[in-house]
């Protein structure tokens, strides 16, 4: 039984010429965790030996298996660190991918030890492209182990060196476009796997740019969404062991494009998007954050995607990278901070014309209801029809705790207005129009009233709603405001 044996002592059997134990899967089966593909690859000559087996007609095929399993990170992100360092002292074995090259059209394990080799490894497949025909038995062996040669196609994509070298040998326009003009009907789901990685090395292939990234098909789409949750969650898909990064790089390039961003926030990628930060350690790699965090920017620069991303509580966990807490670098808690602050702007906005301390001054008192509806629509989102104006304002000065919409995660996303109920007609005597306080006089106490302008349109909902002091963290949205800026009882 493999139990029986450490990957050490069957490696041991191998460098002595035994083939016996790699042929009947003794050490395939012995290398599961990363510890044992760490004692494979410190055995000494292990790999060395193992490649005179590739060479082999009669082995070839078992020590490919073998190697392939040492390469593949089946433990996700938490093993990323470790899972590069096996793959690239295989990759630098001598002789090793030569001879994994010559292996390419006939072997599908071949192509799967190169597809785990370049996932795990940027060095590695610089060194894959270097080797003499490697290029070419690539684009033959996508004719015949398209899911795993596609793989291949997506991770050597992201190299800027192996990239060039795909882009030389025009898999652009011979495998990746004529392969993604199938339909979207009847695909199993290694083809789907297949669309995904072939969508994301075109993306990765064809620029950032919104002009040379093109618009994919929505069934792409899609299909790319469910992968990311899939590596998100650590679970495998179509066999794989899908790991963040891999998808995100092309992510972040596809939503440089208009189109995309629309259909991958439709096909449900902001909430995958906030569970990835929401649930991100530094085990799982800084490159994992930084893609995820250029990915919402992108999307962010587009006024229709706001909405989508407030809605799944994206504010709530960019907030929650403030300080590095959990190790961030510096880069992404600033990125962070300026996203929170776009997001936010035209809530504050809002909010501030509201202030009591403008007092009869505020432009927005000369507004009749039809009006207000429409700039509180622009500033939070589609809402009811049917909606009453007052009903619509919801942010930090709203008695109404607009926290709810920073809590924790739900994934079901919704309207910050849906749990709102139109109100009783509420009574208002006359008030008097309110002189706006000096600046140097500090803001009145916070009471249990509204913060609002009395008879103004939005003040009814002081009636139906009790005011709450707001726990929101604004601390992003300046250098030089208060904490607590934002808040009823604070100055403005």
């Amino acid at each position: 039984m493999a139990t029986n044996y450490s990957v050490h002592d069957v490696a041991m059997q191998i460098v002595a010429g035994r083939s016996d134990s790699l042929v009947n899967g003794t050490l395939f089966r012995c290398i599961r965790g990363i510890q044992s593909k760490v004692d494979l690859i410190e055995t000494p000559e292990a790999l060395s030996a193992l490649t005179k087996f590739i060479q082999n007609d009669v082995t070839s095929n078992a020590a490919l298996r073998a190697v392939a399993q040492a390469a593949a990170n089946t433990d996700g992100p938490s093993a990323a660190s470790r899972s590069e360092t096996v793959c690239l002292t295989i990759a630098r074995v001598p002789s090793l991918l030569d001879s994994v090259v010559q292996r390419l059209e006939k072997d599908v394990d071949a192509v799967r030890l190169v597809n785990n080799l370049v996932a795990n490894s940027e060095e590695s497949a610089e060194l894959f492209v270097r080797v003499r025909g490697s290029v070419q038995a690539l684009k033959a062996s996508t004719k015949k182990f398209k899911l795993h040669s596609f793989g291949v196609i997506n991770h050597l994509s992201r190299s800027a060196g192996a990239s060039e070298a795909l882009m030389k040998h025009r898999f652009v326009e011979d495998v990746l476009y004529p392969a993604l003009e199938v339909g979207d009907t009847n695909l199993s789901v290694e083809e789907e796997a297949t669309i995904a990685r072939g969508t994301l090395a075109l993306a990765n292939l064809t620029g950032t740019s919104s002009t040379k990234c093109p618009t994919a098909n929505k069934f792409a789409l899609k299909t790319i969404v469910k992968v990311l949750d899939h590596a998100v969650r650590g679970e495998r898909l179509a066999t794989i062991t899908w790991l963040p990064p891999a998808v995100l790089f092309g992510l972040r390039n596809m939503t440089q494009n208009s189109a995309n961003k629309r259909s991958l926030l439709e096909c449900g990628l902001a909430p995958i998007l906030t569970k990835l930060i929401d649930g991100w350690v530094m085990e799982t790699g800084m490159p994992t954050l930084e893609l995820a965090i250029e990915s919402i920017a992108n999307l962010c620069s587009d006024p229709d995607c706001i909405q989508p991303l407030w809605d799944a509580g994206i504010v709530r966990v960019l907030m929650s990278l403030e300080g590095g807490k959990r190790g961030e670098s510096a880069t992404v808690c600033s990125q962070a901070a300026g996203l929170v602050e776009l997001l936010m702007e035209r809530h504050i906005a809002v909010c501030l014309g509201q202030h009591r301390r403008l007092g009869a001054n505020s432009q927005l008192m000369l507004l009749d209801d039809a009006v207000v509806f429409t700039i509180l629509q622009f500033a939070f989102g589609p809402v009811r029809p049917s909606a009453p104006a007052a009903l619509l304002f919801v942010g930090p000065f709203s008695p109404v705790d607009p926290c709810s919409l920073l809590g924790p995660f739900n994934p079901r996303p919704r309207s910050p207005f849906e749990h709102l109920e139109p109100p009783e007609p509420p009574h208002h005597p006359t008030v008097p129009p309110q002189a706006p306080l000096p600046l140097s006089q500090p803001p009145p106490t916070h009471t249990a009233t509204s913060p609002l302008i009395p008879g103004s349109p939005l003040s009814a909902l002081s009636t139906r709603f009790p005011s709450a002091p707001c726990p929101l963290n604004t601390s992003a949205l300046t250098g030089q405001r208060n904490r607590q800026g934002l808040c009823p009882q604070a100055s403005v």
